[in-house]
């Protein structure tokens, strides 16, 4: 439970926190985003919001399992182990070791994966936008094998997806 739904809360917690910053003008509780040049106190208040955030997360999921039904799920889900062993190694490592390594994935994701991409290639298409702005014609603009264009399915989706119309 603290994995599945303690996930989605925290998710919608990121969502919220970082909605309050757009509308408070609040760069620092950009989650992913650390200043230019990196700044350690940013990272700091990040941690510390997500920390923090964290345990709200950890006490709403103490009281929901505190509820009395999950006794029934829980000896519905286990019936067919019989041997202790059994029931211990799954509960207490197989299980555990499959959901906090996903939970880790998700969370990574969740935090970093929009803005590593979404800023890389909208800084990218930018670059060779000047490039062949100063250059006159696409012709005439010298590209390297690091500075290649972006395809154009990718550019259009990029730029759909941040709200730029016609394309």
């Amino acid at each position: 439970m603290d994995s599945s739904l303690g996930l989605l809360l925290i998710f919608f917690g990121i969502r919220f926190l970082q909605h309050v910053a757009r509308v408070k003008n609040w760069e620092s509780f950009n989650f992913g985003e650390y200043g230019k040049p990196e700044s350690i106190r940013i990272w700091f208040i990040q941690c510390g919001l997500y920390l923090s955030l964290l345990c709200c997360v950890k006490i709403v999921i103490t009281l929901l399992i505190s509820l009395d039904i999950w006794r029934v799920i829980t000896k519905f889900i286990m019936s067919p182990f019989t041997d202790p062993r059994t029931i211990l190694t799954i509960v207490m490592l197989i299980i555990p070791l499959f959901i906090n390594a996903l939970m880790f994935w998700v969370t990574d994701d969740i935090l970093m994966h929009r803005s590593r991409h979404r800023v890389g290639l909208i800084r990218r298409i930018k670059q060779q936008y000047h490039k062949i702005q100063q250059s006159g014609r696409l012709e005439d603009s010298p590209i390297s094998d690091e500075d290649e264009l972006l395809n154009l399915d990718e550019i259009s989706t990029i730029l759909q997806s941040s709200g730029v119309q016609g394309f």
